[in-house]
């Protein structure tokens, strides 16, 4: 059921990706995936959610430097 559910996620992020000019690759997706799951993981167990907002401000500043120019 994770696994089902994991990649019901990633497609959807995917999905995202290429609305927003991302490029649409898998390895990227995984990566951002990943980060996202962890980050709910600790605030969900450590709380912070300042540190959640900072990271997701950064993975944000990174994941525009790769957008596709048109």
């Amino acid at each position: 059921m994770v696994d089902d559910l994991y990649k019901a996620y990633r497609k959807v992020l995917a999905q995202e990706f290429s609305c927003s000019a991302l490029p649409v690759d898998d390895a990227l997706v995984r990566l951002v995936f990943a980060a996202l799951d962890g980050l709910v993981f600790q605030q969900t167990a450590l709380g912070g959610a300042d540190n959640t907002r900072d990271a997701l401000s950064r993975l944000r500043d990174i994941l525009n430097g790769l957008k596709r120019q048109p």
